[in-house]
């Protein structure tokens, strides 16, 4: 149906969906080099530096896949997806460094970062778009439900005053 509208003038503007992506992209990059700023006048390893990488190329990421569009080649396509999964796994790791816990295997996560290209890539050989979205969609969703529980975990062990700040975390990503 139609919205229903009251006195006159012309009817609202919609926001072009790209706009919305090229906007929340430029807040992604533009947090990220905030955050980088602050990080520089903090201690080492309070967990800003991971965020603000993170933030970054999730925006690089948005504007790469609006850019380029959806038909892209496989090994563009492989790269944006990783990018994006790649940029959650750093927000993990600067909670991890902000909580003081100890910080991550590397080869564990590049494994992970691999096998997810692996089936990325056989998603999109088989299934080709769909499978694409599919397979993003549940590895971040996997990463998400990591930094959800990663946060819920280290709120039991943590700071009293961080309690809240990580319920909130928790519960944003979950």
């Amino acid at each position: 149906g139609r919205p229903v509208r009251s006195g006159r003038g012309p009817p609202p503007r919609r926001m072009d969906p790209n706009t919305v992506i090229v906007v929340l992209a430029a807040h992604l990059i533009f947090t990220g080099g905030l955050l980088h700023l602050i990080g520089r006048r903090m201690p080492p390893r309070c967990g800003l530096h991971p965020w603000s990488i993170g933030l970054v190329l999730f925006g690089c990421a948005y504007i790469a896949r609006i850019t380029l569009g959806f038909a892209v080649p496989l090994p563009v396509a492989l790269l944006t997806d990783a990018t994006m999964l790649g940029a959650g796994m750093f927000f993990v790791v600067g909670l991890r460094e902000f909580v003081g816990r100890q910080a991550l295997d590397l080869r564990v996560t590049l494994s992970a970062l691999a096998l997810f290209v692996v089936v990325d890539g056989l998603a999109i050989t088989t299934v080709g778009a769909v499978g694409r979205h599919a397979t993003l969609n549940l590895g971040l969703g996997l990463v998400y439900a990591w930094l959800a529980w990663s946060s819920a975990s280290t709120r039991r062990t943590a700071d009293r005053l961080l309690g809240t700040p990580l319920l909130m975390l928790a519960t944003m990503m979950g």
